[in-house]
C-alpha cells in the first residue's frame, strides 16, 4: 500500500532527525515479540508514551520524544536476557569558579570546541561509557554528568546536587594555587 509506505517513510526521517539532534536521554531494550504499549518516566518527571503500533514499526532501534520535553529515550529491540542491564551513573564535577569544569564535562562528551560560560546551579550533560570494553562483562553505562557551578555565591545551595552521587571529579586550574583548597 502507498500511503502505508508513505508514512513509514515518514516515520524514518522523523527518527532520524531525532537521532541526529543528539537528545537521546535514556535507553531500554525490549524483546521482539513486544508489542504492548509503553510508558517510561522521563527525567523532567513527564513520561515518553510509544504506542504498540510505533513498536511495531521498530525493526532494531527507535527513538521517542517526551511528551513535554525535547528528551528522547532510545528503544532497542533485543532478544533479552538477565545479563543484559543499561546502567546509569551520577558523577558531580565540582571545583571552582573558573577552572574548566563545563570545558572538562564538554571534551568528555565529544565537543571539546564547545562554547561555555559560568554555570548557575548545575548543567547535567549525559555520555555513553563502554564499561570494560573488549571483556566478557562489557556492558554500556549511561553517564550523568553533574556540572556543578563553583560560585561562592551559589555555593551552600550546590550541595542538593550530590544526592545520589556515585562519585566525583574534582577540577582545578593548575595556574591558580587558590583552586585547590
Amino acid at each position: 500500500d502507498t500511503n502505508k509506505r508513505r508514512e513509514y517513510d515518514c516515520w524514518l526521517r522523523e527518527q532520524q532527525y531525532r537521532k541526529e539532534k543528539g537528545t537521546v536521554a535514556e535507553r531500554i531494550e525490549i524483546c521482539y515479540e513486544e508489542t504492548d504499549s509503553i510508558s517510561e518516566p522521563c527525567r523532567c518527571g513527564d513520561y515518553y508514551n510509544i504506542t504498540s503500533e510505533e513498536i511495531q514499526k521498530i525493526v532494531d532501534i527507535g527513538i521517542f520524544e517526551c511528551a513535554s520535553c525535547s528528551l528522547c529515550l532510545e528503544v532497542s529491540k533485543t532478544a533479552l536476557d538477565n545479563s543484559s542491564q543499561m546502567l546509569s551513573t551520577k558523577i558531580v564535577v565540582v571545583g571552582e569558579s573558573g577552572v574548566g569544569k563545563t570545558s572538562f564535562v564538554n571534551a568528555l562528551c565529544g565537543n571539546p570546541s564547545a562554547d561555555s560560560s559560568s554555570t548557575i546551579g548545575a548543567s547535567i550533560a549525559m555520555v555513553w561509557h563502554e564499561y570494560k570494553a573488549g571483556t566478557s562483562e562489557q556492558r554500556s553505562e549511561l553517564m550523568e554528568l553533574w556540572d556543578i557551578g563553583g560560585s561562592g555565591a551559589h555555593r551552600a545551595a550546590s550541595v542538593v546536587f550530590l544526592d545520589g552521587a556515585a562519585g566525583a571529579i574534582l577540577v582545578h586550574d593548575l595556574s591558580n594555587k587558590k583552586s585547590e583548597e
